[in-house]
C-alpha cells in the first residue's frame, strides 16, 4: 500500500470520527444518572481543589477510582465546566479504539480490513451512544484493549512467523500503562480481562502450534515495574487519608460483590448480552452472516488460523467472564468492540473482493441496514408525542432525512444484486456510513436535544431564582443526579415521601422539587406548600425501544413540579 493511500485512509477515519464522535457532544443535557455523578464529582473537584478524592453533593465517593474524574477535570481546566467538555474523554476514547481497530487489522490482515475494521468502530450505533456519555466504560474498553493489544504483540511471535517484533519491551511497557491505567478507572477487571484471553490463547498456541512467549522474565519485570509505579501511589495517598477501609470497601463492595451479588444490579439471564452486541454493532451486526459464511466455505478444522484465534478468543473471553457475573450492565460489554469490528471489516472486505459469489448475501445485509434506517426514521416520527422539548420541524426533518438514507441503502444494495458490480457495493457501505452520521446529527442536535434550555436546566433556573438566601433545596423521584450539576450547589436527598414531609415542616425556608402526583399526595395530608413552577419533562436518558413503539405521554412523561413550605 502506498503512503499517499495510507494517509488518505487516516484522514478519512479521523473525519469520520469528527462527525461522530464530536459533533453532538455537547447537544444534549445530562439525563443519565450515572453520566451526571461522573460529571459533578469532577466539577467539585476542581472545586474543593482536591485532586486525591472525589466527592458528591459534598459527600466522599469511594464507588470509582479517580482516573476518569481527573480527565473530566482536566478537560473543564482546559475549555471550562461544561457539558460538552465533561463528554470530551470518551469521545477521545472512541478515537483512540479506531485507531487500535486500524493498527491490528493492519497487522493480522491487510490495509482495507484495517480501514473498514476504523470504520466499523467510528459508526456502530453503541461506540457512538457511549463516546456522548460522561462515563468511564469506554475509556475503560480503550485501555483494556491497549492492555490486550500490547500483550498480544509483546508476548506472543507474529502470525506470519516472519516479521519480529522490534522492541517486545515497549510493547509490554504500553501494556503495562493500559492496565494500570484501566486500574484506576474500575480497578482490577482490566487485569482480569487480560489474564481471561492470554492464558487460554497461550495455551492453545502452545498446543497446536508449539508456540511459547517470545519475551525475557526482565522485560516482564520492567513492564510490572511501570505499571505499579503508575497505580499504588493513588491507592496509597487513599489509605493513608481515609484508612485500610476504603480498600476493604472499594475492593471487596465495589468489585467482588458488583460481580457475585446482586447487591448493586438485579440479576440478569444468561443470553442477556447476545442482544446487547448485535444492537451495540448496528448497523455492521447485520453483516455478521458474511462472516459466518466466511467461515463456513472452508472445511472446518481442528487448527483455526492464528488471527483467528486470537481475534476468536479477544472476544470470546470478555464476553464468558461478564456472562458468568451477577451484575450484568450493557455498558461492561464494550472491550469486545475491536475484535468484533475486526472479524466483521474481514467478512465485508471479503465478499467485496468475491461479488460473483457473495453478491446476494452483501446485498441483503445491506438491505437490512437500509430497512432499520426506515424503522428508526418511522420510530422517530412516532415519538413525537413524547419528545416535548423537541421542536416537530426538526423532528420531522431527522425522520426524513433518515427515511431517505434508508431508500438510497436500499436502492444501492438492489443494484449491487442485480449487477454484481463491485463499486456499487462500496457505494452502498458508503451510504450506510453517511446515514449513521445523519442519525447521529439527528439524535444529538434534534431527537434528544433541547429547543432551547433543557427542563433540568430550566428546573435549575427556577430554584436559583428562588434562593435569594442560599436556601436549602431537596429532590424526590426526578432529577437524579443531573439536577445538582446545573444548580451548582449542594442538595438534600430525599429518597421517601416521608423525608419529604419532615423537610417541608422545616423551620426555615426551604425548597422542593418532585413530581405532581407526590404533591398531590402531601396536600391530602395535611402538608403546606406553595407551588412555585412546574415542567413537563421526559428523561430522556431512560428512553427504550418499548417506550418508542408505545409513546405514551401520560405515561412516560412528568409533571415536576418546584414547591416551598414559605
Amino acid at each position: 500500500m502506498n503512503k499517499s493511500r495510507k494517509t488518505k485512509h487516516w484522514l478519512l477515519l479521523l473525519a469520520l470520527c469528527c462527525a461522530t464522535f464530536i459533533v453532538g457532544l455537547g447537544g444534549p443535557a445530562l439525563t443519565d444518572s450515572d453520566e451526571a455523578f461522573y460529571a459533578e464529582s469532577a466539577r467539585e473537584m476542581i472545586e474543593r481543589s482536591d485532586w486525591l478524592t472525589p466527592y458528591f453533593n459534598g459527600v466522599t465517593r469511594f464507588e470509582k477510582p479517580v482516573l476518569y474524574y481527573w480527565m473530566v477535570a482536566l478537560s473543564y481546566t482546559v475549555t471550562g465546566v461544561s457539558t460538552w467538555a465533561a463528554r470530551l474523554p470518551s469521545a477521545l476514547a472512541g478515537m483512540g479504539l479506531v485507531i487500535i481497530a486500524y493498527i491490528a487489522a493492519r497487522r493480522w490482515y491487510d490495509d482495507t480490513t484495517a480501514f473498514y475494521a476504523g470504520v466499523i468502530v467510528a459508526t456502530s450505533f453503541g461506540s457512538i451512544a457511549m463516546a456522548h456519555q460522561a462515563l468511564p466504560d469506554l475509556p475503560l474498553a480503550l485501555f483494556v484493549s491497549v492492555t490486550v493489544w500490547g500483550a498480544y504483540v509483546g508476548l506472543l511471535s507474529d502470525p506470519s512467523g516472519n516479521t519480529p517484533t522490534a522492541s517486545r519491551t515497549w510493547w509490554l511497557i504500553v501494556s503495562a500503562v493500559g492496565a494500570a491505567c484501566a486500574f484506576l478507572v474500575k480497578g482490577p477487571v482490566g487485569i482480569a480481562l487480560l489474564l481471561s484471553v492470554l492464558l487460554p490463547l497461550s495455551v492453545i498456541e502452545w498446543f497446536l502450534f508449539k508456540r511459547v512467549w517470545q519475551v525475557r522474565f526482565t522485560d516482564i519485570a520492567i513492564a510490572t515495574t511501570v505499571g505499579l509505579a503508575i497505580t499504588v501511589p493513588w491507592y496509597l495517598a487513599m489509605t493513608m487519608e481515609h484508612g485500610v477501609a476504603y480498600l476493604e470497601r472499594f475492593f471487596i463492595a465495589e468489585n467482588l460483590d458488583r460481580f457475585a451479588t446482586t447487591r448493586y444490579n438485579a440479576p440478569r439471564p444468561m443470553w442477556y448480552y447476545g442482544p446487547i452486541v448485535i444492537g451495540g454493532l448496528l448497523p455492521w451486526s447485520l453483516f455478521s452472516p458474511l462472516c459466518v459464511r466466511q467461515l463456513l466455505s472452508h472445511r472446518i478444522t481442528w487448527r483455526p488460523s492464528i488471527p483467528t484465534l486470537r481475534i476468536g478468543l479477544w472476544a470470546l473471553m470478555p464476553l464468558i467472564f461478564y456472562t458468568f457475573s451477577i451484575g450484568k450492565q450493557p455498558r461492561y460489554i464494550l472491550p469486545v468492540l475491536i475484535p468484533l469490528s475486526i472479524f466483521l471489516a474481514h467478512g465485508i472486505v471479503s465478499a467485496l473482493r468475491d461479488p460473483a459469489s457473495k453478491s446476494r448475501s452483501f446485498g441483503i445485509s445491506c438491505l437490512a441496514s437500509g430497512c432499520a434506517m426506515l424503522t428508526i426514521a418511522a420510530l422517530i416520527y412516532r415519538a413525537q408525542p413524547l419528545l416535548i422539548s423537541t421542536s416537530p420541524t426538526i423532528l420531522i426533518a431527522s425522520a426524513i432525512a433518515l427515511g431517505i438514507s434508508g431508500l438510497l441503502i436500499s436502492a444501492a444494495a438492489f443494484t449491487y444484486i442485480r449487477t454484481k458490480a463491485g463499486h456499487w457495493g462500496q457505494i452502498s457501505v458508503g451510504l450506510i456510513v453517511m446515514s449513521v452520521i445523519v442519525l447521529n446529527l439527528a439524535a444529538h442536535h434534534g431527537v434528544l436535544a433541547s429547543h432551547g434550555d433543557s427542563e433540568v436546566q430550566q428546573m435549575a433556573a427556577m430554584i436559583r431564582a428562588e434562593q435569594p438566601n442560599n436556601e436549602p433545596y431537596g429532590r424526590h423521584r426526578v432529577f437524579n443526579r443531573n439536577l445538582l450539576y446545573y444548580v451548582q450547589s449542594p442538595h438534600v436527598e430525599l429518597p421517601v415521601m416521608r423525608a419529604v414531609r419532615d423537610f417541608l415542616r422545616s423551620p426555615e425556608r426551604v425548597l422542593c422539587v418532585l413530581r405532581k402526583e407526590d404533591a398531590t399526595l402531601l396536600a391530602q395530608d395535611g402538608v403546606t406548600f406553595r407551588e412555585l413552577g412546574s415542567l413537563r419533562y421526559l428523561n430522556t436518558g431512560s428512553l427504550t425501544l418499548r417506550m418508542l413503539l408505545n409513546p405514551n405521554a401520560e405515561r412516560y412523561l412528568n409533571h415536576v413540579v418546584l414547591v416551598s413550605n414559605r
